[in-house]
């Protein structure tokens, strides 16, 4: 993997795969079919954005690469200690402290977080944007498309967090549901809102580990059952896809080498990007 780039855009701290190929001169006009591909991580490993670019690099793609850190997390992390942060707005309101800002705190910095990352990497607007997330950000992938501020291409969510009824019932059990948690929930059910995700556009790919949560993927099947979207499923792969605690760059798991040949070509075939050049 060559050497990430590491900042701050938008007030959203990130790190950066660059591509192969070489960007244009300086003032040089940035390729126009050049694309992007942003990713988010999971709360679960990996769980900050140096992880997650080190899990799922996506290495079989020639474009800037940049995993956003969400809120609450990494760099972002109120106290500094991630886990214990989100454990405890789990445990207080798993809804309004938790999900919420997370999957739609996401979503909503994206527009100013891609302005932000054109402008720096000196990418043409013009040039297909492909997301990326991993449980709660697969959710944030999903809340990007149907905002519809920006057009994605494609995107792949891995083991992702469909609806939230279902996460809560497996994080916070006992819940104590009210009217303004149910409202939060139908805005992140993403089954519910499958014709919203359809009239996006964006062509989806929906990947399951074999040993993920089974209410997870029960999820994802009714979800692939009611968009035209592609389906994968990565033998031997759990909820996480990286080692735990997943807050720093780990050696890859083998299932997440698998799962990252799967995203790529998900992305080159159906988003338009292109395909690293491998040596003959």
């Amino acid at each position: 993997m060559m050497n990430p780039l590491s900042g701050t855009v938008a007030g959203v701290p990130f790190t950066a795969l660059p591509p192969v190929s070489p960007l244009p001169p300086a003032g040089g006009a940035p390729d126009p079919a050049a694309g992007l591909v942003v990713a988010w991580h999971e709360t679960d490993a990996p769980c900050t954005d140096a992880a997650m670019a080190a899990a799922l690099p996506l290495a079989d793609l020639d474009v800037w690469r940049v995993y956003l850190a969400a809120p609450l997390c990494g760099r972002r992390a109120p106290t500094g200690d991630q886990h214990a942060e989100i454990g405890r707005r789990i445990d207080a309101d798993a809804v309004r402290e938790y999900l919420v800002p997370v999957v739609e705190g996401a979503a909503a910095e994206l527009p100013a977080v891609l302005a932000g990352l054109r402008a720096r990497l000196e990418l043409a607007e013009n040039g297909p944007l492909c997301l990326v997330g991993g449980s709660a950000g697969g959710a944030a992938v999903l809340a990007a498309i149907v905002r519809r501020e920006v057009p994605v291409a494609a995107a792949v969510v891995v083991n992702a967090a469909l609806r939230a009824h279902t996460v809560v019932d497996l994080i916070s059990p006992g819940y104590r549901w009210d009217a303004e948690s149910e409202a939060a929930a139908a805005r992140l059910d993403f089954v519910d809102r499958a014709a919203e995700i359809t009239a996006a556009g964006a062509r989806l790919l929906l990947v399951s580990g074999s040993e993920d949560y089974p209410e997870l993927r029960r999820d994802a099947a009714a979800l692939a059952a009611a968009v035209p979207a592609g389906t994968a499923e990565v033998a031997g792969l759990g909820h996480p896809f990286a080692p735990r605690p997943g807050l720093e760059p780990a050696p890859r798991l083998k299932e997440a080498e698998v799962l990252d040949g799967i995203a790529a070509e998900w992305l080159i075939r159906e988003g338009g990007l292109p395909r690293r050049s491998r040596p003959s």
